[in-house]
């Protein structure tokens, strides 16, 4: 539901002392137009992978995978139940760091990073998904495919929406045994809405405005609503055409030729071949049988089991 979140917190007060055994990074600046040093403290903590804190504000900033948070892999979705207890560890984390204590409602959506997610289980046909996927175009966002169909991207300068195969990623992450089989056959969602996406929730991005489902559940329907996939003739599809030991030119040469069989009287089409080309034309059909039927290609969220 709910994945990586960039949060800030203001007017935190953590005393120079308590950065010591921690060892974090210490960055320091000029400030020219107030002629001041700033110092701002870098950490990377095992359970909170980035948390930042700039003096000369008191702000807090962190980012952390909620479900990697709670359930040690971004693999299982967020649930509702575990937003509160998402809060609470957090709290209790941060007060074993430094002391502090802090509510849910001071926190803040930072740079507006707050992933929208799904799981998709579409098994083998991941690559026909995202092949489709890259064909597709949307309204205001340019299609980025990056290698090949490792990710497909919709993307402007202030959102975008990403598909990609969750299984090799974890892989690519030298994750677990057991997450990497978690993982088969999910085809990955990540939405990252605009400035003006979230303020339609909270004006301020106060973050327990947004960590809800009806706040999911609103920006995914606007997005499932623009995946629709024209219906490919044939029911030739990419799975298909990797299982084939046949040439692509071969193939190529089949669907020529049924589609002139199609159209023409097998008496009229013999006579632009010779008896020999034309036999091996026939015996290239027998043995390249196209799939007749292709199964639908759809993205469906069964809001109704959410919760």
């Amino acid at each position: 539901m709910f994945d990586t979140i960039v949060m800030k917190a203001s007017y935190v007060s953590i005393a120079f002392e308590n950065w010591n055994s921690l060892k974090p990074i210490i960055k320091t600046y000029l400030d020219e137009e107030m002629g001041l040093r700033r110092r701002s403290f870098v950490l990377h903590d095992e359970k909170i992978p980035y948390i930042t804190y700039k003096e000369w504000s008191q702000s807090l900033i962190v980012q952390v995978s909620i479900p990697k948070f709670l359930y040690g892999n971004n693999v299982m979705l967020l649930h509702e139940k575990d937003i509160s207890v998402f809060f609470q560890r957090l709290h209790e984390r941060l007060f074993e760091l430094f002391g502090v204590p802090l509510r849910p409602e001071d926190w803040y959506l930072y740079h507006n990073r707050l992933d929208v997610c799904w799981n998709f289980a579409v098994d083998g046909q991941i690559d026909d998904y995202l092949n489709r996927l890259s064909r597709l175009q949307l309204s205001f966002k340019k299609t980025v495919v990056t290698g090949y169909l490792e990710t497909v991207a919709f993307k402007n300068k202030s959102s975008q929406i990403i598909f990609y195969n969750k299984q090799k990623e974890v892989v690519h992450g030298k994750e677990s045994k057991e997450i990497i089989e978690q993982a088969d056959g999910l085809l990955r969602m990540e939405i990252r809405p605009s400035h003006h996406d979230w303020t339609k929730f909270s004006r301020r991005k106060r973050v327990i405005d947004l960590l809800k489902i009806d706040v999911f559940t609103e920006i995914t329907r606007k997005v499932m609503k623009q995946i629709i996939f024209p219906n490919e003739a044939d029911g030739i599809n990419l799975a298909w055409l990797k299982s084939q030991s046949y040439k692509i030119s071969q193939i190529e040469t089949v669907l020529g030729f049924q589609v002139l069989h199609q159209k023409l009287p097998e008496g009229v089409l013999k006579q632009f071949y010779t008896a020999a080309t034309y036999a091996n034309r026939k015996n290239l059909v027998k043995g390249i049988p196209l799939p007749r039927k292709q199964e639908k290609l759809e993205l469906h969220i069964d809001y109704a089991k959410l919760g």
